[in-house]
């Protein structure tokens, strides 16, 4: 389901992906988290155009050149009453958003829409620390149904972000 949800909501392919267990950090040891996914992804650029000409060449990258890593966390909710608060997350937000932290003077403004999209205070902290460890900008956080994909959070940092 995950390809599907990838590349139905978020525009992007899976190329490839490993599910994981606990992962270290390689210069700091002690550092060390367990995420459910870790996958190399690719944009879906569509070739679709609305013009009737197009006057300028268009640069066909390499498929691979465009390939970015992004970490997954799934949590699965099985109580009823939290899958239908997340339903009506999606229904409220989006089946698939971005938050994107980087800008100075949009730091607050992406933290309430984080809090907002991710509301519980461990999983938020999960998040960074999937990202610290790996020493990745992007993570994914998903919330599923025990059948279903219900929504999912692409995840953003800076570097500066990470490491603080």
């Amino acid at each position: 389901e995950l390809p599907n949800f990838l590349k139905e909501h978020a525009n992007l392919e899976l190329i490839q992906g490993k599910e994981m267990g606990l992962v270290s950090n390689k210069r700091h040891p002690r550092i060390s988290t367990s995420c459910d996914y870790f996958a190399i992804t690719k944009e879906i650029i569509s070739s679709s155009f609305e013009c009737a000409q197009v006057d300028e060449e268009v640069d066909d990258t390499d498929a691979e050149s465009s390939a970015s890593p992004i970490i997954w966390e799934l949590k699965t909710r099985t109580n009823k009453a939290r899958i239908i608060k997340e339903r009506r997350n999606a229904c409220d937000h989006g089946v698939f958003n971005i938050v994107a932290f980087g800008e100075k003077h949009t730091i607050l403004t992406t933290a309430d829409y984080f809090k907002t999209l991710v509301p519980d205070r461990e999983e938020r902290a999960q998040i960074l620390h999937h990202a610290a460890t790996f020493e990745q900008n992007r993570v994914l956080f998903g919330v599923a149904s025990p059948t279903t994909i219900i929504r999912a959070v692409e995840v953003v940092f800076t570097q500066e972000i990470r490491e603080k």
